[in-house]
C-alpha cells in the first residue's frame, strides 16, 4: 500500500515536470495563479463599509448652475441652498421645535431667480466712406459721393465762371480739343438737394492766346442762329476781331432723355451720357424738364459757353411724364396752354439780363493779355 503511494506520488510528480517542459500554456497559468496568490497574501483588499451618520445630522447641499456664461454677458446663477446642521444628536423627542413649524418648507432661504440675459440689439453696419455727419450739405449724400462743392464762382480754363446760388458738384468733365492750339476743359455740375436734380450747369472754356479760333472750323454751340429759343438777345461786339456768335438765350432741354444713359442704341453725347450716370449711380432723381439759360462768348483769343439749367419743381411747377419733348407741356407748341411755365420762363429771362453782365466780365477779364499789358488781339491787330 505504501509502495502504490509512493508510486502515485512520483508519478504525479513526474507528469507536472513532463507538463513543465512541454505545456508552456500550462506553465504560464502556474505562474500567473502563483503570482495571483503572492498579491492576495501582501496586498489584501480593503472591503469599503459605509458610516452610519449620527441621528440629525445633515450634510449642507448646495446647487451650481451648470450653464457657463458667455462671452457677451455673464448669465446669474441661483445662489447656493444650505441648511443649517441640526442640533447635537439625541432623542427626536428631546430636540427643541423650529420657531417657525408652520413655515416647513418656506422657512428654508429662497433661491435667488436667474436672470436671463438679454441679448444685445442689433446695429446696422455703416458702409459710408464718408465720416460721421458728412451728410449735412443739403444733397443728401455723403462729403465722398459729392466730392468738393463750389458755389459763387468756379476756375475753367483762366477763366473765373460765376454760377447761379446754391452748391454744385462736379458730375463729369472732359477736355475740349481742336486739331492745332492748347486744349480746353468742359465742366458738367449739378444741383443736388435732397437726392434730386434741382439744376445743372455745363461750361466750355477755352483760350487760345496765338488767337487762331476761328468759328467755321470751330463751335461747340448752334451759336446765335437758334431758332428754337423762346428768348434770344444778340450782343454787340466790343472787338474789331470778335467773332459773330456772342449772344444769350432762354430755351428748354428735355431731361427726360437723360433717363436712357445706360442704352448705348439712344442717342446722346457723353459727356450728358457720363453725368446721367453719375447721378443714378448715387440715388439721384432726375426731373424730366430743365429749361435753362444760354451763355456764348466767343473772340479769336479765347471762347466760353455756358448753360444754366433750372429744375420748376423748385417752385412747385410739375409736368406730366411724356415719352418726348413735342409732347411736353414746355414745348413751343404747349407751353401757351400752361400759365404758370410761361411765368416760370419769363423769371429766367429777367434772370439772363440780370446775370449777363457777369458773365460778359468773366469773359473778358480772362482774355490772354500780352507782356506789354494790352489785351493780345488788339496787340496784334493792324
Amino acid at each position: 500500500m505504501a509502495n502504490d503511494s509512493m508510486a502515485s506520488g512520483t508519478g504525479s510528480l513526474t507528469t507536472m515536470k513532463i507538463l513543465w517542459r512541454r505545456a508552456p500554456a500550462w506553465r504560464l497559468a502556474c505562474m500567473l495563479a502563483l503570482l495571483g496568490s503572492l498579491c492576495f497574501v501582501f496586498f489584501p483588499p480593503q472591503w469599503k463599509t459605509e458610516t452610519e451618520l449620527p441621528d440629525g445630522t445633515f450634510p449642507a447641499p448646495s446647487y451650481t448652475s451648470k450653464v457657463e456664461p458667455t462671452l457677451l454677458e455673464p448669465v446669474a446663477q441661483a445662489a447656493p441652498v444650505s441648511a443649517q446642521p441640526a442640533a447635537a444628536a439625541g432623542p427626536a423627542s428631546a430636540r427643541p421645535a423650529p420657531s417657525n413649524a408652520s413655515a416647513g418648507p418656506a422657512a428654508l432661504p429662497a433661491a435667488a431667480p436667474a436672470v436671463a440675459a438679454e441679448p444685445p440689439s442689433p446695429k446696422t453696419a455703416s458702409l459710408s466712406l464718408a465720416p460721421p455727419g458728412a451728410a449735412n450739405n443739403g444733397s443728401g449724400l455723403d462729403d465722398a459721393l459729392t466730392g468738393h462743392l463750389y458755389s459763387g464762382t468756379i476756375a475753367a480754363a483762366g477763366y473765373t465762371v460765376p454760377l447761379p446760388d446754391g452748391k454744385w458738384a462736379l458730375l463729369a468733365n472732359g477736355r475740349l480739343t481742336r486739331k492745332s492750339g492748347p486744349p480746353g476743359v468742359i465742366f458738367y455740375l449739378g444741383k443736388i438737394e435732397h437726392k434730386k436734380l434741382m439744376g445743372a450747369a455745363i461750361i466750355y472754356a477755352l483760350k487760345d492766346p496765338s488767337a487762331t479760333i476761328d468759328a467755321k472750323t470751330f463751335s461747340v454751340s448752334p451759336g446765335c442762329a437758334r431758332k428754337t429759343a423762346s428768348y434770344l438777345v444778340k450782343t454787340a461786339n466790343d472787338d474789331d476781331n470778335a467773332l459773330p456768335n456772342n449772344c444769350w438765350y432762354v430755351d428748354m432741354y428735355f431731361a427726360g432723355d437723360m433717363q436712357r444713359w445706360a442704352d448705348k442704341s439712344f442717342h446722346m453725347d457723353n459727356l450728358t451720357r457720363a453725368a446721367a450716370g453719375d447721378l443714378a449711380a448715387k440715388g439721384v432723381e432726375l426731373p424730366q424738364d430743365l429749361p435753362y439759360v444760354h451763355f456764348l462768348f466767343g473772340e479769336k483769343t479765347g471762347l466760353l459757353y455756358a448753360d444754366f439749367k433750372f429744375n420748376p419743381a423748385a417752385e412747385g411747377i410739375n409736368s406730366p411724364v411724356v415719352p418726348d419733348f413735342l409732347d411736353s407741356d414746355w414745348a413751343p407748341g404747349n407751353i401757351a396752354r400752361h400759365p404758370e411755365k410761361v411765368a416760370f420762363q419769363a423769371k429766367l429771362k429777367a434772370w439772363g439780363e440780370s446775370f449777363y453782365p457777369r458773365m460778359r466780365e468773366a469773359f473778358k477779364s480772362g482774355l490772354p493779355v500780352a507782356e506789354t499789358g494790352a489785351p493780345a488781339a488788339a496787340a496784334s491787330a493792324p
